[in-house]
């Protein structure tokens, strides 16, 4: 609980957060108003979970914030930062900031099963659409790379083939 909380108001002023989404956030504000203690004991915290996913004075989609398994143990949840959007230049250099500020906080939360997030398969990870946005123009970028290279060398041996003389 700590961790997470720790991870959705921990965030450096350079990310420039304008708004958030997170279930630890919201989960600690949720039992502040019901006079309960944050973090929930461990052996309370389903039940108390519970509760606050069947509260309807909630408002937001308290069961959606997080993903069950059989037994009824939380196995995921996500957290959703609104940031304004950058100037096209800027995006690569937003998108690395944010996947470091994600791996530094996979290293430095430590897991139940001991170690740290990264060195198991619940951690962090980032998406984002401007993902898409630098996949696309790494492609456009090495498709102009290429006609670069390529069309030189084809206008040499076009060139070559038409002016060449027949013996």
């Amino acid at each position: 609980q700590r961790q997470l909380l720790s991870f959705c108001e921990g965030v450096a002023p350079s990310l420039k957060v304008v708004a958030r989404s997170c279930f630890a956030v919201d989960f600690r504000d949720w039992l502040v108003k019901r006079g309960e203690r944050y973090p929930v004991e461990a052996d309370r915290f389903y039940a108390v979970l519970a509760a606050f996913a069947e509260d309807e004075s909630n408002s937001f989609a308290a069961n959606k914030y997080f993903w069950l398994n059989e037994e009824g143990s939380v196995v995921g949840t996500f957290a959703r930062f609104t940031v304004p959007r950058p100037a096209r230049r800027d995006v690569r250099a937003v998108v690395e900031e944010w996947e470091l500020y994600v791996r530094k906080r996979n290293w430095e939360s430590p897991s139940p099963r001991g170690g740290s997030c990264m060195a198991l398969t619940g951690h962090g990870w980032l998406t984002s659409p401007l993902l898409a946005e630098i996949e696309e123009q790494d492609a456009v970028d090495r498709a102009a790379l290429l006609s670069l290279i390529v069309s030189p060398i084809l206008a040499f041996l076009v060139t070559t083939m038409l002016t060449r003389s027949p013996r």
